[in-house]
């Protein structure tokens, strides 16, 4: 997510976070290729040779957005600082955290389909990717801190538990397709309750 507060970075790294800022909210209100960089720049009162200073094509603003703003990588941000003292807790407040984190901004799932439409995919193998070891990094220090999980490889893990939140966030903030309980937080807690039966250790349910 872009820095919701720029002053706190150094001079450039802070123009850096306003371009594609004012990038990503052109992105999602009138697609990729209907955008220019001038547009981009009008939005800053910015130079355009100030724009390449930073950034060497629209393109590589577009990458730039994707990593900052695409819903996925607030699932391992979120992930990291959960709390709980069982792995159901941990999990519904990982899945609390992502609620008011998508709600903060629910129109950048459109990345997702300007990627998609626009794009056919070509960004997301690498943005799976670096979002996928992002998760990995925080599971495999999660494994290594609890008990109450399964054996199952922490890739494998890592896995599941994005295709788990982004299925939610695609069915109920993109589509708006809700269960007859009603989308809130209450119908996610059944959401991740119906992963977390076979998320638990078997030894631990007996226990």
């Amino acid at each position: 997510m872009p820095n919701e507060n720029p002053t706190t970075y150094p001079k450039g790294e802070r123009t850096r976070d306003l371009i594609i800022q004012a990038a990503a909210d052109l992105f999602v209100s009138q697609g990729y290729h209907a955008t220019s960089t001038r547009q981009i720049t009008d939005r800053l009162n910015m130079a355009r040779g100030s724009l390449y200073v930073h950034f060497r094509s629209k393109d590589e603003i577009f990458e730039a957005v994707l990593e900052k703003c695409h819903p996925w990588f607030q699932i391992p941000e979120c992930v990291a600082v959960a709390e709980g003292n069982t792995i159901e807790e941990f999990v519904h407040d990982s899945a609390q955290r992502l609620l008011a984190a998508w709600d903060k901004h629910p129109e950048y799932i459109r990345l997702h389909l300007i990627e998609l439409i626009e794009f056919q995919g070509r960004h997301l193998p690498q943005l799976f990717g670096n979002n996928f070891e992002k998760m990995t990094a925080v599971l495999r220090r999660l494994v290594d801190e609890r008990d109450d999980l399964t054996s199952i490889p922490v890739p494998t893990l890592s896995r599941a538990l994005l295709g788990l939140f982004f299925s939610y966030l695609m069915s109920d903030r993109f589509i708006g397709f809700g269960f007859d309980i009603g989308m809130d937080q209450t119908a996610f807690e059944y959401f991740t309750d119906a992963y977390l039966i076979g998320v638990i250790n078997k030894d631990m349910k007996k226990g």
